[in-house]
């Protein structure tokens, strides 16, 4: 995920929703809106994707029947600390609190979870879907400011270092200058000595 927010990975919205013609009906619409959206068939391949970039997941709920919801979670908590990649999740028609309650519980952790319940309008659907996108993109836009600052954090201490090495070898120079004045006073002292002693002999 550290491509410029530009990328094209880094703004479709992967869609997992296993039953009938769901996700191919989900991704025309997104489509139509002028969103890219890349239709995954399970959750280890949706869990791939991630991994090259996503601005978005739209989860059916009966995909959360597979084994592999674990390995799915344990990616999104792997997420750099700037990443919160939004999910909305598609329940069932007619689904109930407890239910709803107990397909979300995996992502508790996980954070950014939207509860959707089927069948939605398109409108609904694509409204949903730019708010989650523009949620991501300003978590790109967090992503480059702290790298920027560590890249300034970095030229500064460079500077820092340069500076404390002009610092040692000015006070060096300084100090080897005093030395040398001390020598030459201590010989001009012994000089005197020597031009009287050779006054009076």
């Amino acid at each position: 995920m550290q491509k410029t927010i530009a990328g094209a990975e880094n703004l479709r919205v992967l869609i997992l929703a296993p039953t009938g013609q769901d996700a191919p009906l989900i991704q025309r619409v997104l489509i139509d809106a002028g969103i890219s959206g890349r239709i995954c068939h399970s959750l280890g391949e949706l869990s791939d994707m991630l991994a090259t970039g996503a601005g978005a997941v739209l989860l059916a709920q009966e995909a959360l029947q597979s084994k592999q919801l674990q390995e799915f979670v344990d990616t999104l908590q792997a997420q750099p600390p700037w990443s919160d990649l939004p999910i909305t999740l598609l329940t069932l028609c007619g689904a109930g609190q407890q239910a709803i309650r107990k397909v979300s519980e995996p992502f508790q952790k996980v954070g950014n979870l939207t509860v959707v319940e089927r069948p939605l309008h398109p409108l609904t659907l694509t409204s949903v879907v730019r708010v989650a996108l523009r949620s991501r993109i300003r978590q790109y836009e967090v992503r480059d400011l702290v790298a920027r600052l560590t890249a300034s954090q970095g030229e500064l201490q460079d500077k820092i270092g340069d500076l404390e090495q002009f610092h040692d070898v000015v006070v060096g120079r300084e100090l080897k200058m005093m030395e040398l004045e001390k020598q030459v006073e201590e010989l001009k002292r012994s000089t005197h000595v020597v031009s009287k002693a050779l006054q009076k002999g």
